[in-house]
């Protein structure tokens, strides 16, 4: 049993999950409310912020789907999206993030949640918990993507 809460992510949040972003170990542009906030009114953000005895322990991007209703995707604006963390939630507690939040989505009025991962490639430190909770909650791959990197410092 862990002591998280999710909260919805509010406006006044935004320094604060910039900051996260920048000291997580997979947070990218892409996660940032610089980049979210430029999509604008197109999305209705669904963002919410994991907390641990009232500190930041994680983020996630979403926003409810456009095409099927009662869906959150974490984000329909970016390639990817995914829970970003600084080390916190790894192994169960990981597991108890991912429950946590899909109960409170569920409170919401939301049937299903469409999880984006962060590419390894983009990462400053190898973390799949997120793939390992996912597994351990018998979650539904409907879909995988290509991704290649090419490290220009290395001869090909």
């Amino acid at each position: 049993m862990t002591n998280l809460e999710i909260h919805n992510y509010c406006e006044r949040d935004r320094h604060s999950w910039d900051e996260f972003c920048l000291q997580s170990m997979q947070g990218t542009f892409l996660h940032s409310r610089r980049f979210l906030s430029y999509h604008g009114d197109r999305y209705l953000d669904r963002s919410v912020i994991i907390k641990e005895r009232d500190k930041v322990v994680g983020l996630l991007p979403a926003a409810e789907c456009t095409l099927i209703e009662k869906q959150v995707v974490s984000h329909p604006g970016a390639t990817y999206g995914g829970i970003i963390h600084k080390g916190a939630l790894v192994g169960n507690k990981m597991v108890s993030a991912i429950e946590h939040i899909c109960k409170h989505y569920s409170k919401m009025g939301f049937d299903s949640i469409v999880y984006k991962v962060v590419p390894p490639h983009y990462q400053r430190s190898l973390v799949q918990d997120d793939l390992y909770a996912l597994f351990r909650l018998n979650a539904s791959r409907i879909r995988c993507d290509l991704n290649c990197a090419i490290n220009l410092k290395e001869n090909l």
